[in-house]
């Protein structure tokens, strides 16, 4: 009961679980999945509240069976789940499933955006009686909503960033290298809880570098080009260099808390910039107000993309979109909270319509002729009639005496 009352507390409430596993369940009947097997170590943590090494069989009716292989001691502690079993091989579940439901499900969904065709022809293997489907869209259809619960996750952590800027403002000089600020800042953000690791949406790894990001990706079963595993450093700075006063940066903060991200960027100057480059900033946070308010249920991902670029041109600062060098299938933000990307991606050509409930990262940008970036980023919700920005930072550039 008290994780219940706590809504900041890191253990998921099992009311929150049971309405996630509700949810999934109308989808699944909706797409003729008659059983989930979740794999992926998010949408393990997602349904069952624990991250450990296992799966969830989530049948289309019926209370969820959370199969554990390690650490099952652990996973009886986090999950709020009533059925939770130990296993020791994989070979297990089929069995286990009969006897739990009586037959193994003649249609199980697997989650085929991420995992190695090695992996899903050994679970063909396992269920011979079964067809086995792509569950994956399914479980991006509920991930995509945030509920009250995990939106106070992600205020939280919006809270706490803005915290990291402040800090950042303030130890900021003239001389400073990137990597000494950012190791402050580091120092700093693990100190007020800033996990250790940034998520993303694999099979079992966590972190990447932003650049490899493809726009057509999750809806099309592959989100990310050449993943690259790192740290999760809370910042990110461009470019990367001795600070000074006639340059201002980009700082770009990913702050990880109870298991959710935030992706925020501002600009910071040391003294007030020269008049080109405030204007430049001005034109960037007038945009991205733009671009906020543009954001309502019913709009297409790739409909606000295109009013991004129409705006960015009006404004004289040129077709907003990513820096040379990055895929080009352009994109200016995309959906965030359990994972660092999530869907929808915010892309040209993408057809995923906006909910209320769900949380996008946006960004707008100008690329400078010295191949770096000018970059505003706010982390904001869509509402039942519009947005409401999570984000707690000013939209203006930061300026450092």
């Amino acid at each position: 009961m008290e994780d219940e009352k706590n809504i900041f507390s890191c253990k998921v409430p099992k009311r929150e679980i049971e309405w996630r596993v509700h949810r999934v369940q109308q989808e699944m009947l909706a797409r003729g999945v008659d059983a989930l097997l979740v794999i992926q170590r998010i949408d393990v943590l997602y349904f069952s509240g624990t991250a450990q090494n296992g799966c969830v069989f989530i049948p289309a009716e019926g209370a969820p069976l959370l199969l554990v292989k390690k650490f099952y001691p652990r996973a009886l502690a986090e999950s709020p789940l009533d059925r939770i079993i130990q296993i020791q091989s994989i070979k297990e579940i089929p069995g286990l499933i009969t006897d739990y439901r009586g037959k193994v499900p003649d249609r199980i969904g697997f989650e085929w955006d991420v995992m190695p065709v090695r992996d899903f022809r050994f679970y063909e293997r396992l269920f011979p009686s079964a067809k086995c489907l792509d569950g994956s869209p399914a479980i991006h259809a509920v991930r995509s909503i945030k509920s009250p619960w995990e939106l106070a996750q992600m205020e939280n952590a919006a809270e706490n960033s803005s915290r990291v800027f402040d800090f950042i403002g303030k130890h900021m000089r003239a001389g400073d290298t990137d990597v000494e600020i950012s190791s402050r800042a580091e120092l700093f953000a693990r100190s007020i809880g800033h996990g250790a690791g940034l998520r993303i949406r694999d099979y079992q790894k966590s972190g990447l570098l932003l650049s490899h990001v493809s726009a057509a990706g999750m809806e099309t079963g592959k989100g990310i080009d050449f993943p690259s595993l790192r740290e999760g450093n809370c910042l990110v700075i461009e470019p990367r260099k001795r600070m000074n006063r006639e340059d201002p940066v980009t700082l770009e903060s990913r702050f990880f808390l109870n298991g959710y991200h935030v992706n925020e960027a501002r600009i910071f100057s040391i003294g007030p910039p020269d008049p080109p480059f405030e204007d430049k900033a001005e034109d960037l946070m007038a945009l991205q107000q733009e671009i906020l308010a543009e954001i309502k249920p019913g709009v297409r991902a790739g409909q606000l993309f295109n009013i991004s670029r129409e705006k960015a041109v009006a404004l004289g600062i040129g077709p907003n979109n990513q820096p040379q060098g990055t895929n080009p299938s352009w994109m200016i933000g995309n959906g965030i909270g359990l994972e660092l990307l999530e869907p929808p991606l915010i892309a040209d050509g993408s057809r995923q319509v906006l909910k209320p409930g769900m949380v996008l990262s946006l960004f707008s940008e100008k690329s400078l002729k010295d191949h770096y970036c000018l970059r505003i980023k706010d982390v904001v919700l869509v509402t039942e009639t519009g947005s409401r920005t999570i984000t707690r930072l000013s939209p203006q550039t930061f300026i450092v005496q």
